[in-house]
């Protein structure tokens, strides 16, 4: 048990010194742990988008799990559109691809979907994005 301070009844002047000594303990992390995660007793507790004694690496797992579910959502909803066109151009008795092709709630929506997985998939492909912080 090491760094455990036993509390006793002592007078207030011994107790005031103890607590000092442990708000010294939890300033000795480096660089205040990167911005990016907690000093307790000299150790970083890192935010989960952050890896390493100093939270300064990227969790390259973390974002790999991520962009992966969303890659594969967006692939998905790629398919699924894909089919719906598909599906409306066997339907017609005259096929034209570009009457298959006209719009739909399901196929908006699909695409929406596509296009937003998309994106939060290049996001998280890229661990340096999420470390930036804009201030105006």
């Amino acid at each position: 048990m090491e760094g455990v301070i036993k509390l006793t009844s002592q007078n207030p002047l011994s107790l005031l010194v103890k607590f000092g000594i442990m708000a010294a303990w939890n300033a000795t992390c480096a660089e205040n742990c990167s911005g990016h995660g907690e000093c307790h007793n000299g150790t970083c507790l890192c935010e989960i988008q952050f890896d390493g004694e100093e939270c300064h690496t990227p969790n390259l797992s973390y974002y790999v799990a991520f962009a992966s579910v969303f890659f594969v959502l967006a692939l998905v909803c790629l398919i699924q559109l894909v089919m719906c066109v598909v599906a409306e151009y066997q339907r017609m008795k005259a096929p034209s691809v570009l009457r298959a092709c006209h719009i739909t709630t399901q196929k908006l929506l699909y695409f929406l979907v596509f296009l937003a997985a998309s994106i939060r998939g290049a996001y998280f492909t890229s661990p340096v994005s999420g470390s930036l912080n804009i201030i105006p």
